[in-house]
Protein backbone atom coordinates (compact mmCIF):
# COMPACT_ATOMS: atom_id res chain seq x y z
CA UNK A 1 0.00 0.00 0.00
CA UNK A 2 1.07 3.67 -0.41
CA UNK A 3 -1.27 6.25 0.30
CA UNK A 4 0.18 9.83 -0.52
CA UNK A 5 -1.44 12.54 1.21
CA UNK A 6 -1.16 15.93 0.01
CA UNK A 7 -3.22 19.27 0.09
CA UNK A 8 -2.51 23.42 -0.38
CA UNK A 9 -4.18 23.03 3.02
CA UNK A 10 -1.43 21.57 5.36
CA UNK A 11 -3.13 21.89 8.41
CA UNK A 12 -6.07 19.69 7.19
CA UNK A 13 -4.06 17.12 5.80
CA UNK A 14 -1.61 16.73 9.08
CA UNK A 15 -4.63 16.38 10.22
CA UNK A 16 -6.00 13.59 8.47
CA UNK A 17 -2.61 11.64 8.44
CA UNK A 18 -3.37 12.16 12.27
CA UNK A 19 -6.24 10.20 12.38
CA UNK A 20 -4.39 7.71 9.97
CA UNK A 21 -1.90 7.02 13.02
CA UNK A 22 -4.40 6.68 15.72
CA UNK A 23 -6.46 4.32 13.34
CA UNK A 24 -4.16 2.15 12.18
CA UNK A 25 -2.93 2.08 15.86
CA UNK A 26 -6.18 0.86 17.13
CA UNK A 27 -5.88 -1.78 14.64
CA UNK A 28 -2.69 -2.66 15.95
CA UNK A 29 -0.26 -1.83 13.27
CA UNK A 30 2.91 -0.60 14.17
CA UNK A 31 4.24 2.98 12.87
CA UNK A 32 7.75 4.01 12.22
CA UNK A 33 8.10 7.37 11.40
CA UNK A 34 11.08 7.77 9.26
CA UNK A 35 12.89 10.40 6.94
CA UNK A 36 12.61 9.78 3.39
CA UNK A 37 16.45 9.67 2.83
CA UNK A 38 16.21 6.12 5.61
CA UNK A 39 13.04 4.34 3.54
CA UNK A 40 14.82 2.55 1.97
CA UNK A 41 17.06 1.26 4.63
CA UNK A 42 14.39 0.98 7.13
CA UNK A 43 12.21 -1.17 5.29
CA UNK A 44 14.71 -3.50 4.75
CA UNK A 45 15.97 -3.57 8.11
CA UNK A 46 15.41 -6.84 9.92
CA UNK A 47 15.20 -5.22 12.96
CA UNK A 48 12.24 -3.23 12.34
CA UNK A 49 10.25 -6.81 12.04
CA UNK A 50 8.05 -7.16 15.01
CA UNK A 51 7.97 -10.24 17.07
CA UNK A 52 4.11 -10.67 17.14
CA UNK A 53 3.64 -10.41 13.37
CA UNK A 54 2.36 -6.75 13.65
CA UNK A 55 1.59 -5.25 10.18
CA UNK A 56 4.44 -2.07 10.02
CA UNK A 57 3.48 0.99 8.04
CA UNK A 58 5.88 3.43 7.66
CA UNK A 59 5.19 6.80 7.55
CA UNK A 60 7.58 10.00 5.89
CA UNK A 61 7.25 13.26 4.82
CA UNK A 62 9.00 15.28 1.73
CA UNK A 63 9.40 11.71 -0.50
CA UNK A 64 8.71 13.29 -3.86
CA UNK A 65 11.08 16.10 -3.08
CA UNK A 66 13.43 13.48 -2.15
CA UNK A 67 12.89 11.48 -5.73
CA UNK A 68 14.01 15.06 -7.50
CA UNK A 69 12.11 16.27 -10.19
CA UNK A 70 12.19 13.48 -12.03
CA UNK A 71 7.93 13.23 -12.62
CA UNK A 72 8.33 9.64 -14.64
CA UNK A 73 11.15 8.48 -11.79
CA UNK A 74 8.34 9.47 -8.94
CA UNK A 75 5.63 7.53 -10.70
CA UNK A 76 6.98 4.35 -10.84
CA UNK A 77 8.30 4.30 -7.51
CA UNK A 78 4.64 4.99 -6.43
CA UNK A 79 3.22 2.39 -8.80
CA UNK A 80 6.12 0.11 -7.31
CA UNK A 81 5.23 0.86 -3.86
CA UNK A 82 1.63 0.57 -4.31
CA UNK A 83 1.33 -2.70 -5.60
CA UNK A 84 3.60 -4.11 -2.76
CA UNK A 85 1.44 -5.80 -0.71
CA UNK A 86 4.26 -6.32 1.78
CA UNK A 87 4.96 -2.36 2.50
CA UNK A 88 2.57 0.08 3.81
CA UNK A 89 3.96 3.32 3.27
CA UNK A 90 2.06 6.52 4.09
CA UNK A 91 3.69 9.81 2.80
CA UNK A 92 2.82 13.87 3.13
CA UNK A 93 3.50 16.17 1.02
CA UNK A 94 2.79 19.60 2.74
CA UNK A 95 1.38 22.43 0.33
CA UNK A 96 1.14 20.45 -2.74
CA UNK A 97 -1.97 19.22 -4.76
CA UNK A 98 -1.99 16.44 -7.60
Amino acid sequence: MFLLVCGEDSASSRNYIASLKKLYREKNHRIIEVSPTELEQEMKNESNMSLFGEPTIYMTNGLLAQWGKQKKKALDEMKKLHENKEISIIAWEGGKSL
